[in-house]
Parts: C-alpha cells; sequence; structure tokens
C-alpha cells in the first residue's frame, strides 16, 4: 500500500485524514482534561501536570502528522499553541503545586482586588512569598 501513496502525494489519504482527526481530538480532550484538573487545588494541580505533559506530546505528534500530510498552516499553527498554552497552564500548576500557600493567598487577594494596581500588588505580594520561601524563611 506504500508504493500506492506515491501517486498522488499532493492529497492525503482518507485514512490519513481519519486518523490525524483522532490525534487531533485526543489532543483537545487531554487539554481540556488538564485545564480542568487546574480547577481543583491539590490533587488536581498534582493530576493536571502529567495531563498537560501528555497533551505536549499528543499535539506534537499531531502537528508532525498534519505536516507530513501538508495539512493548512492553520491547523499546525493551531497545535503550536496548544503547545505554548499547556506549557503556560502547567507552569501555573507547577508554582501552585510547589507554592500552594504563596498561591492560595494570591486567589485570595487577586478575588478583593477591584483595581489593576490592587492586582499587581497581589502579583507582587505572591513572587515576594514564593521568594522568601525559596530562601528559606517562612
Amino acid at each position: 500500500s506504500m508504493s500506492e501513496n506515491h501517486e498522488q502525494p499532493s492529497a492525503p489519504s482518507l485514512e490519513a485524514l481519519e486518523n490525524i482527526r483522532i490525534w487531533s481530538r485526543c489532543t483537545f480532550l487531554s487539554l481540556v482534561l488538564a485545564f480542568g484538573m487546574t480547577n481543583f487545588p491539590g490533587w488536581g494541580n498534582a493530576l493536571a501536570l502529567p495531563l498537560f505533559a501528555l497533551t505536549i506530546g499528543l499535539a506534537i505528534t499531531t502537528m508532525v502528522k498534519m505536516l507530513k500530510a501538508k495539512f493548512p498552516f492553520f491547523s499546525v499553527l493551531l497545535m503550536i499553541m496548544i503547545v505554548i498554552c499547556s506549557l503556560f497552564l502547567s507552569l501555573s500548576s507547577g508554582v501552585q503545586l510547589l507554592f500552594p500557600e504563596a498561591a492560595g493567598n494570591y486567589a485570595t487577594c487577586l478575588e478583593q482586588a477591584l483595581t489593576i494596581a490592587r492586582s499587581d500588588q497581589c502579583t507582587a505580594q505572591m513572587s515576594d512569598g514564593i521568594f522568601s520561601q525559596i530562601m528559606g524563611g517562612n
């Protein structure tokens, strides 16, 4: 079947399209699951991290398949965005896992912050909290 595919390299086969469709669905499902987990502090963030790693793996695999099948650039860009999004979200989950106290205070601070200047203050407080935790003072 490999030789048959070489006759028309321009259009991906229906088999390849179906394969890519399944991969991209799994990628989105994994992203949605991982993102959902970030709503549960503690165990949720612990579960979110491997799910984000899985999402990144799925997105990169899907992207490679899309490139091979000469998919439109938009589809490939979407996968790149999923990878970037997953990296950022997993970073925030990691911060919440490593520094639950500072992250909790930050969330509470943000809920009460009505102005932009006030929310900047929350960010400063969180980074100070994390910094002092790293330095060993609590």
